[in-house]
């Protein structure tokens, strides 16, 4: 995994959100990937989709939050399936040319151009549909 803190592929450990944040924590069992190094940790996996590749910062964990916050509604209110708004974001990303995920984002200026289409995506999909109705 490539560790953003250590900025080189590390062999991360897998530990559990009870060894991140305590036991006290809702995701006390839900896997995660920490570098050997620095200690900097990330989500290994959601739900039974493959691991990540990248260990975020804690400036990339917030843009995570940001741009999912604006991404995920496409699919959440049903404007789209999820793999239709990753392929859109995909192409407008990376030109189609690898899939869109936005836990594989490695820097923060791939973070807000993600923001930036996600929020745009956003708008023509959610926002226009509010006015419409």
């Amino acid at each position: 995994m490539f560790c953003v803190n250590c900025q080189k592929e590390v062999d991360a450990q897998i530990v559990t959100g009870a060894d991140v944040y305590g036991l006290l924590t809702f995701n006390k069992s839900e896997p995660f990937a920490r570098c050997p190094h620095c200690g900097n940790y990330g989500e290994y996996a959601i739900d039974k989709e493959p691991p990540f590749s990248v260990i975020p910062n804690f400036e990339l964990r917030k843009a995570y939050n940001h741009i999912d916050c604006h991404f995920q509604c496409l699919w959440m209110q049903k404007k789209m399936t999820k793999a239709e708004a990753e392929a859109k974001m995909a192409w407008l990303m990376y030109n189609g040319s690898h899939p869109y995920r936005t836990h594989e984002i490695r820097t923060r200026d791939e973070a807000v151009k993600a923001y930036r289409f996600a929020k745009q995506l956003y708008k023509e999909y959610i926002s226009d549909a509010t006015k419409n109705s």
